[in-house]
This record gives C-alpha cells, structure tokens and sequence, in this order.
C-alpha cells in the first residue's frame, strides 16, 4: 500500500501490494447496504500500526449493524469492502455514494491531511478519490462527525479541482485511468494527529439519484457550507 506522500509527491517509489481474489466468488453487483452483516466481511489497514472492521449491532442508525473501524494508527487508514468477494461492479448507472459515518478522536487536534478521501477502486488499481473542499482546499470533514452521526452523498461524477483555486464541496480526483465499469474495492480513508481512534459506518450505498438536500448547513467547527447538488451535499443526523 502506497502512503499519502507517495500520492503527494514526497516520495519518488512506492511498493504496492496487491491482494488477488482468486477462487472468491464473484460480486457482480454491490449490496443495497455494504455494511450490513449480510453483506460479508470488510477489511482494515494502519500505515505502521494495527486496525480492526467488525459489525456492531449496538452502534448503528440503520439496519442490523454498522462496521466498527478501530485502530492505534497516526497515519494513513482505511476501511474497505469487499473482502469476501472478488468485486467487479458496473457503477455507470450509480449516481451517488451515501454513507453515514460517527468519530471517536480524544486527540487533541483531532484529523488531518483533508480526511476522509475515499476512493472507488478499480480491477487494475486505478481509482476516483474524493474529499471534501472549502477555498479550494480540502478541509479535515471527519471532524464534524466526531460526536455525532454525519450522513454524506457524495457524486460520483463530482468536478475536479478548480483550477482557479476556488473548489467548494466534492471534489474527484484521478489516479490511472479508472474504468467506472469494473470497480472493485471501496476505501473510506483518514488520518489522525497522533494516535488512534474509532469510526463506525452505516447505511454504505450506491445510488442511481442524488437526494434532496436543502442548499445550506451548518456546521460545528466551520462557517456554514454550500451543499447544493453542484457542490456535493451533506446531512448532519445528529
């Protein structure tokens, strides 16, 4: 797995390893809800240091279970799905990716490095990033779910970044040429100021619709945001 300062520019090699789904069955289509138990095992990654995705049927806010990500890591994580299948998703009739997501970080400064970026996969490890802009930048979003549930929606057809400078909402970015046809991993990624932490995922879905959001929320740790369509959207379901 290739760190954040290889995307970055700060290393010059990376060593990637490459987990081959031979003999698992084949995952045509992704489940209604990719973290209900139902849908089988996700699978957890720390840069230098030990996590964990298991299902918690106490801590959700839809159906049976959300995935409870635990790790003791202070770099770049993830959660991702499927594990138990070979994956290879046609999402060119998928408009949206809505999931839920809740943040315990007792670290004093909380995330960082523009987290989450989650990224759609494909079979040959090309992928479509997407974070979060304000002014251009990305800001650290999982913040605002720490303490409570935040629902994203996030288009999987999103601009990329503004030239100008002046990116707001959901932004993709590129690596390789990704083939939207034949998608196989999802990775919900963040990072922390020192170490540790835990999230929980629910209600994990592609969807052919972008719902219906109004234009503006507000948020705890930022002036309020645009989340109209063209921006990407946001729901706060605390």
């Amino acid at each position: 797995e290739a760190s954040e300062a290889y995307w970055t520019g700060h290393e010059t090699e990376a060593v990637f390893d490459r987990q081959l789904a031979l003999g698992m069955p084949v995952q045509t289509q992704p489940p209604e809800d990719m973290a209900e138990p139902a849908a089988g095992a996700w699978t957890a990654w720390a840069d230098g240091a030990t996590a964990s995705a298991t299902y918690d049927t106490a801590m959700k806010i839809a159906g049976d279970a959300s995935v409870h990500f635990v790790t003791d890591g202070g770099f770049d994580t993830y959660v991702r799905y499927p594990q138990d299948y070979n994956a290879r998703w046609d999402l060119s009739g998928a408009a949206s990716l809505t999931l839920s997501v809740y943040a315990d970080n007792q670290n004093v400064h909380r995330f960082q490095s523009g987290s989450p970026w989650i990224r759609l996969v494909d079979a040959d490890g090309d992928f479509y990033q997407y974070q979060y802009y304000v002014n251009g930048s990305p800001i650290n979003f999982l913040n605002e779910a720490i303490g409570n549930w935040q629902t994203y929606v996030i288009p999987l057809q999103a601009s990329g970044p503004d030239p100008s400078g002046h990116s707001e909402g959901w932004i993709r970015t590129v690596q390789g040429a990704p083939d939207i046809t034949r998608m196989h991993l999802l990775e919900f990624h963040s990072d922390t100021w020192d170490y540790g932490f835990q999230l929980w995922l629910d209600g994990v879905r592609f969807e052919a619709g972008l719902a219906a959001l109004p234009d503006k929320y507000t948020v705890a740790h930022s002036e309020t945001l645009d989340v109209s369509p063209a921006a990407g959207l946001l729901k706060n379901d605390s």
